[in-house]
């Protein structure tokens, strides 16, 4: 994913940031997306807060497909040390129509566990 995509999807504070790193679906259908960025010397914190920001604007403005608001509600940003990463993947739950419902919130928030978890694995 190109730096100015990223950036203009998530505008933070470049004196904030060292690198970054971004993979998105390739099928437009699919939302899944994550934006990973290492924090400049001791701005771990503050980018955090922004990134954090930033996710709560793209939750509200995002354009995606309804079956698609589940997984949208339950992207995080998350940081391990230096690297804050924003996380919205997993697989589709084909067996609940109701994306809505408590199940399908369920569904997604599960999915995205996964990928923080292997964020968190990758970070050490």
């Amino acid at each position: 994913m190109p730096k100015e995509y990223i950036y203009g999807q998530f505008s933070v504070d470049t004196s904030l940031v060292e690198s970054v790193y971004g993979e998105m679906s390739m099928i437009s259908i699919h939302p899944d997306q994550v934006i990973v960025m290492k924090a400049a010397s001791g701005k771990g914190a503050q980018l955090e807060t922004a990134m954090k920001k930033e996710r709560d604007k793209y939750v509200e403005t995002a354009m995606l497909y309804p079956k698609d608001h589940a997984k949208l509600n339950a992207s995080k940003v998350v940081r391990n040390g230096d690297y804050v990463a924003f996380l919205m993947l997993g697989a589709i739950d084909e067996t609940n129509d109701n994306v809505e419902s408590a199940e399908a919130q369920k569904f997604a928030q599960d999915q995205i566990a996964i990928g923080v978890k292997a964020f968190q694995n990758a970070a050490k």
